[in-house]
């Protein structure tokens, strides 16, 4: 995984060195593409879209699809998880910089997601179901390679809000609600700009 960022950080510099002068981003709108693990066992789409209010305020949505597939061995039964969530998010962030290809920001965002896991084994299948509602601070930077183009890492502190539901066998059994804090989300994201 270090390589993985040390290619995409030589890649930066060597581009960087081409880079022109950038003009105001106000009104710019843009696409976004998210890449947070490079595990070919999960499936996780994410993608978004970018619109700069003006020199140093940023609007973002992003929307997510995640497919998971996990299996587990125990002496008496083989389980295998499967898991389908999808979430949208709504961020507002605030540049501390107007000009130059190196911008630090804070941010706030919101996001719903809905999870649903299902176990099907030889003692019956059970499903749970999740329902949860994320709020939190992203701390960034976002660096210009070219009027067009940007790269940004990206670091939540999030609270989030979740209500399970377990059944087996079309019966509710367990409905849990958890509140707690994370702060282990980083993203590296892609963004190209019109």
């Amino acid at each position: 995984m270090r390589t993985h960022y040390a290619i995409i950080i030589f890649l930066l510099l060597a581009v960087s060195s081409f880079a022109e002068d950038l003009p105001g981003r106000k009104g710019k709108i843009g696409g976004s593409f998210y890449f947070s693990e490079f595990d070919l066992k999960s499936f996780d789409k994410r993608m978004g879209i970018k619109y700069w209010l003006s020199n140093k305020l940023q609007l973002g949505s992003t929307v997510a699809f995640m497919n998971r597939r996990r299996s587990e061995e125990t002496l008496s039964d083989r389980t295998e998880q499967k898991s389908t969530s999808a979430s949208l998010s709504i961020e507002f962030n605030r540049f501390f910089l107007r000009s130059g290809h190196v911008l630090p920001y804070i941010g706030v965002f919101l996001s719903p997601r809905i999870e649903k896991t299902r176990y099907p084994s030889s003692q019956g299948n059970y499903t749970i179901k999740d329902v949860s509602f994320d709020i939190g601070l992203s701390l960034g930077v976002e660096y210009w390679v070219m009027p067009s183009l940007s790269f940004t890492g990206q670091y939540f502190l999030k609270y989030t809000y979740q209500k399970f539901t377990d059944t087996q066998f079309r019966q509710t059994y367990l409905e849990k609600t958890i509140a707690q804090f994370d702060a282990n989300t980083f993203y590296l994201i892609l963004s190209i700009y019109f």
